[in-house]
Formats: structure tokens, sequence, C-alpha cells
């Protein structure tokens, strides 16, 4: 039977996690903000966005497929962060994602 330290099993099952949600793009990314950004700043955003990947804006078929793409996500992203609610449960599961399996970090 093989035997693996406990610290070298944590390591590869962080790097596991890391590399699942590596792939993945954030509201804030989408929208090119930083997350402790005011909901002025995520309206402006959305606005400067939306007249760029708005798909009447894009005519040519080859662009036309990539921007529909792009400004749903962009609906899905302003839709989340322009609600003070919807954002704090969003920010809170980006906090998840950070820590291994999603274990939370607990204070006596």
């Amino acid at each position: 039977m093989y035997k693996i330290s406990r610290k070298l099993l944590c390591d590869k099952i962080v790097g596991i996690h890391q590399i699942r949600y590596a792939h993945q793009t954030t509201h804030y990314e989408i929208l090119k903000l930083k997350s402790t950004c005011t909901p002025k700043e995520i309206r402006e955003a959305f606005i400067r966005l939306s007249k760029e990947l708005h798909p009447d804006a894009n005519i040519s078929n080859a662009k036309r497929a990539s921007s529909d793409k792009s400004f749903i996500q962009l609906l899905e992203a302003y839709k989340v962060l322009s609600k003070p609610d919807s954002r704090a449960s969003y920010d809170y599961e980006l906090s998840l994602q950070e820590r291994p399996y999603g274990h939370q970090v607990r204070y006596k």
C-alpha cells in the first residue's frame, strides 16, 4: 500500500480545484471591472459594453455569432451584479470557489 503525506495530498487537491475553476470567467471579468466596483460603475460598464457587443451593432455574419454569445453573457453578468442581493450571493459563491472543495473558514 502506498503512503502519501497529508500535505502532499492537500496540495494535489488544491491544484485540481484551481484547474477546475481556472477556465471560468467571472461576471466582473465580463464587465471588465474589479470586484470592489460600485453600482454606478457596473451600470456604466454595461452600457458601454452593450453598445460594442449588441448583435445589431455587428452586421457581418462572422462577428454576429460571437457577439450574440458575448452579449448574452453581458446581460447575465449585469442581471446578477446590478441587484445588491444577487451580487452578495454571487460574491459569496466566488469566495467559496477560492477554497478547496468550498470549505468555509469557521471562527470560534
